[in-house]
């Protein structure tokens, strides 16, 4: 690993270099009135980054027992994130909860009973493949 020295603004030098990156990695200070939750770096780059992005935050006292918890609609994006998320769970035994989101318009009678059982036999087979 080397350090690359980059000049210019922290949001727009590490939006660019997102560009060639697997995964981002950001902390969060909150120091801004506007990113006051996340921070001003961690929130402009999030939400511009062209790869997947980890918001570091400061430590908690870890509680064995508090799960680990993924939101889960089916996409691309969420597959992602649900795969970080087994992987978190296990690296600390933590258990993992899984969210299954559908959208507001996906919400009706047989079509939503259809979406929730497409969405459990694909949480399943993700299951799978990293609970072995």
């Amino acid at each position: 690993m080397h350090p690359l020295p980059l000049r210019g603004f922290p949001v727009t030098e590490l939006r660019r270099a997102s560009a060639q990156a697997e995964l981002l990695v950001v902390g969060s200070r909150g120091q801004c009135a506007i990113g006051s939750l996340l921070g001003s770096v961690s929130s402009g780059v999030a939400a511009h980054a062209r790869c997947p992005v980890v918001i570091a935050r400061p430590p908690l006292a870890r509680r064995p027992e508090m799960p680990i918890v993924a939101g889960f609609d089916g996409s691309g994006p969420a597959r992602e994130a649900l795969g970080v998320a087994y992987q978190e769970a296990e690296l600390h035994g933590a258990p993992l909860v899984v969210l299954r989101a559908l959208p507001p318009e996906a919400c009706s009678g047989e079509e939503e009973d259809s979406r929730v059982a497409d969405l459990g036999r694909e949480l399943e087979r993700l299951g799978a493949t990293h609970c072995q």
